[in-house]
């Protein structure tokens, strides 16, 4: 298609129009057509005006169209496109369009610029701009389910049509789906001849932030594929719900999370895991039916070997970390899915209970080694521990060592 493309020449288009303007027998400065009405087969269309006039060596054209069924067009669109025009001036060197216009409710979309030829391929440079209302165009997303919120877009475009060029400047607001829920949104896209890269993101939660540590490459236009995604993000002070929006089985599962980590898809499946040191502050386990609480922990948890992968389509959410209290360190490693988990605290581990406050609702005091197991339904989760503590304190009474 783009060789195809390449080999139109803006001169012959120019002499087509000409000859054909010449051709009529009287001189005509322009021809307007305003409010009327086309009728083609089983579609109808307004017109808001239609314009062609000649001016020295140019010839303009004016193309301007309302109430656009666009349902007619997409099957899967649902609403009437208020405005389509178009607006430009052809000469024997350059094709310049001074406007190509959508609006349709809350959404629009703007680009001019100009094509030529230049030494025997066709250049192409030009900018744009647009707001668009998801809650009109989710429906272009369709895997992001339900769809919300504001985006601007900024467009820079040159180059030679084979190795067109471009950049996007991305901004949104209230952007909500199944995947994600951001305050706003903050995207810079990069377009070339083989790839689609993302150079710049930075997204605020409602409380935290998330920003991308360097760009990547999102989209090969050689393999016609999504790369394998290798993506470095900091967070900063995430709320885990806000964070894991497209699990909502984890709301039980709650702490703000700080550091850095590497995430990457592969068959469906999101790996993500720790760079350095990743912390948990105010981390709570609660019940997922009575939202009683299980767990919980006083201060800032250190994950050292952090390590998560997240199968997308039938949800299930391995994990596995060295997890470092003040007084405490344990060997976490197990699952979670939609309706039970199951985690194993393993040999090595150590545990002053203090620092957990009151487990499933109960007061336990005491320090020493611990093996141990969290594991049932989400709304009955059990715990067995094996521990071997000093100055143990259960429900006020003081046990010793055990």
């Amino acid at each position: 298609v783009l060789e195809k493309i390449n080999r139109l020449k803006v001169n012959e288009i120019y002499a087509l129009l000409n000859n054909g303007i010449k051709k009529i027998p009287f001189e005509i400065e322009k021809v307007t057509i305003n409010n009327s009405e086309i009728t083609a087969l089983d579609l109808q269309q307004e017109i808001g005006e239609i314009s062609l006039s000649k001016g020295g060596n140019k010839i303009k054209a004016i193309v301007r169209l309302t109430n656009v069924q666009v349902s007619k067009y997409i099957n899967e669109a649902k609403d009437i496109l208020d405005e389509g025009s178009i607006s430009a001036i052809i000469s024997k060197d350059d094709f310049v369009l001074e406007e190509f216009k959508l609006v349709t409710g809350l959404s629009s979309a703007n680009i001019n610029g100009m094509v030529r030829n230049h030494e025997n391929n066709l250049y192409i440079e030009g900018s744009g701009f647009s707001n668009i209302d998801f809650q009109q165009f989710g429906f272009l997303i369709p895997e992001f389910g339900e769809v919300s919120g504001i985006m601007s877009i900024d467009l820079i475009f040159n180059g030679p049509i084979k190795k067109l060029e471009a950049e996007l400047k991305i901004k949104g607001t209230s952007i909500i789906s199944k995947w994600s829920d951001f305050k706003d949104l903050d995207l810079d896209l990069e377009y070339k001849k083989d790839y689609i890269k993302v150079n710049k993101f930075i997204a605020h939660l409602s409380t935290g932030e998330l920003e991308l540590s360097e760009a990547f490459n999102l989209y090969n236009f050689k393999t016609k594929e999504i790369e394998n995604l290798d993506v470095k993000l900091k967070i900063d002070h995430a709320f885990t719900n806000e964070l894991l929006h497209f699990v909502p089985d984890l709301k039980g599962l709650k702490g703000n999370l700080s550091g850095e980590l590497k995430l990457k898809v592969a068959e469906r499946v999101l790996y993500i895991n720790g760079i350095g040191d990743v912390l948990l502050a105010d981390f709570q386990l609660q019940n997922k039916k009575n939202g009683n609480e299980i767990l919980k922990n006083r201060g800032t948890i250190n994950l050292k070997d952090f390590s998560i992968d997240i199968n997308l389509d039938k949800f299930k959410l391995n994990l596995s970390s060295k997890m470092t209290f003040t007084n405490s360190s344990l060997n976490i490693k197990g699952f979670i899915d939609h309706d039970k988990l199951d985690f194993e605290i393993a040999d090595g581990s150590k545990i002053d209970f203090y620092e957990f406050g009151q487990i499933a609702k109960r007061d336990i005091l005491g320090s020493g080694p611990i093996k141990g197991r969290i594991f049932g339904d989400l709304h009955d989760v059990k715990i067995d521990l094996w521990p071997t503590l000093q100055n143990m304190k259960v429900l006020g009474f003081e046990l010793g060592d055990t």
